[in-house]
């Protein structure tokens, strides 16, 4: 069988980040979410093939954790932290620019927060074993 998901604890930082390296960390996130991104991919061809079955609750069951758990506090970090301390370092045109860079960011995270949960009842299904059908555009 297809191995389907890439397995690492949600939210976990790799050993070359930490707090120390707060950008690294945030890539490390951002490659985390590409790794669940893979995972959905590689489902659609699975549920076509084999339906609901148990490596295909597996797989959904390890998005929903990271994107229940992880990715809300990944937000989190951006918005609340990142974002302050950004404005406060920088001043006149830059903080124009970077005002709009920060206003996409929070549209996309709403926008995604909204599709989340169309696919999450998806996943849910699939969890549960259920028939389900996964769209290409919704992952």
């Amino acid at each position: 069988m297809a191995r389907l998901m890439h397995i690492a604890p949600p939210g976990a930082p790799s050993a070359a980040t930490g707090f120390d390296t707060p950008i690294a960390l945030l890539k490390e996130c951002h490659r985390r979410v590409e790794d669940q991104c893979e995972t959905l991919a590689r489902l659609l061809p699975h549920l076509a093939a084999h339906g609901s079955d148990s490596a295909a609750a597996e797989a959904a069951k390890a998005v929903v954790r990271y994107f229940e758990l992880a990715a809300p506090k990944h937000y989190a970090d951006e918005e609340d932290d990142l974002l302050p301390a950004l404005f406060e370092s920088v001043a006149g045109s830059d903080a124009v620019y970077l005002r709009e860079m920060a206003d996409g960011l929070l549209a996309d995270h709403q926008a995604l927060a909204r599709q989340w949960q169309a696919l999450r009842a998806v996943l849910s299904a699939v969890i549960d074993q259920q028939t389900a059908r996964l769209e290409a555009a919704a992952v």
